[in-house]
């Protein structure tokens, strides 16, 4: 699939047959790497979950969405691949928190959790140095956020960034602010001519965020579209400095003007299945699917970029997963997939990746 840059750039890619060993591209203005990933181990920790909704490596632990009757999350040492305690109590009293829930690390800091408390409208960070499932282990008051918010990412002490039903692809709220602020970033796909965006057209622009550990970028990516942007946060400010788009999306909205929705066709490619960010790399799990295809959201091709938007690597698992987590150092690779059991999978990375 023929991927194109708002940017301009000239990327010739050749393609090599490979096994274990690597074989690289070196025509052109980047080098892009191709690797099979071979002989993963499975993790013993995978006895210890139900099934996975999400995986995020913070420093030497492991954190997993596995929801059960009393947590949400589960934190394991991957050093010792053993389980450690439980996080995020369930429950509508201080520190406990509602579905859903999801995760997001916090910049410079392997102590600390953010939570993006959706049905809340809220953010709480927690302390990961808590040995008791029971112990209150909240760091600070829930933060609350504009509630024209859909997806959200906190990007500095008093600074969140996100997306929602916009006239503008992204917005952001300062806590104390009165009200959110649009960016001057249109939506991709559509031409910059539109002035009053249809619902359906953000609700077919919702995805995920990631921010870079050292905390001056963000990514954000769709499952649906083969779509992703890199943001740099300068100080109070959030432009855009790359944008990738594939084949624009299929999709049909809702005729009723009370409804909003954005439904996939039989058609469309999905996208990024699942990210990992390094303060060196992107890695994106990419599915290049349409639903005729199979299931869109497993996939055994991960795409590596750089921070500048340049696809460096593509790495071909020897199975297919749907979730991904790299280390902090790069050195290896989570990855997680259902069979009827849960599996978690620890591939070793090559040093160049």
């Amino acid at each position: 699939m023929n991927f194109k840059f708002s940017i301009s750039c000239s990327i010739i890619i050749l393609f090599f047959s490979c096994t274990n060993k690597p074989s690289e591209s070196d025509q052109g203005v980047n080098k892009i790497t191709f690797y099979d990933l071979e002989g993963g181990i499975k993790l013993s920790i995978s006895e210890d979950i139900n099934r996975s909704s999400d995986i995020m490596i913070v420093g030497k632990n492991l954190i997993v969405g596995d929801k059960d009757d009393e947590f949400y999350f589960k934190i394991f040492d991957l050093e010792t691949d053993s389980f450690l305690s439980s996080l995020g109590k369930i429950g509508d009293g201080p520190c406990e928190i509602g579905f859903p829930t999801f995760i997001q690390s916090v910049p410079n800091n392997d102590s600390l959790l953010g939570l993006i408390l959706k049905s809340k409208f809220g953010y709480q960070e927690v302390s990961m140095t808590s040995s008791l499932p029971d112990q209150k282990n909240c760091q600070n008051e829930m933060q609350m956020i504009d509630f024209n918010f859909m997806n959200y990412i906190k990007v500095s002490d008093s600074l969140f960034f996100g997306t929602g039903i916009f006239q503008k692809k992204y917005a952001i709220w300062k806590e104390g602010q009165d009200g959110f602020e649009e960016l001057p970033i249109d939506f991709p796909y559509f031409p910059k001519e539109v002035r009053s965006v249809p619902g359906h057209v953000p609700m077919s622009q919702q995805g995920k965020f990631s921010v870079k550990p050292d905390g001056k970028k963000i990514i954000f990516t769709h499952l649906t579209n083969v779509f992703f942007d890199i943001l740099t946060i300068e100080q109070e400010r959030i432009v855009l400095s790359r944008r990738m788009e594939g084949p624009a999306p299929i999709y049909q909205g809702s005729d009723n003007p009370n409804q909003i929705s954005a439904m996939m066709s039989e058609e469309n490619i999905f996208g990024f299945i699942s990210s990992s960010v390094t303060d060196k790399a992107i890695y994106l799990l990419y599915s290049g699917k349409s639903r005729s295809d199979g299931d869109t959201q497993i996939s055994n091709q991960i795409k590596v970029y750089d921070w500048e938007g340049n696809e460096i690597s593509n790495l071909k698992l020897d199975q297919e997963v749907n979730q991904i987590a790299v280390s902090p150092d790069s050195k290896f690779l989570i990855t997680y997939h259902d069979d009827g059991k849960a599996n978690l999978t620890k591939y070793e990375l090559h040093e160049n990746l």
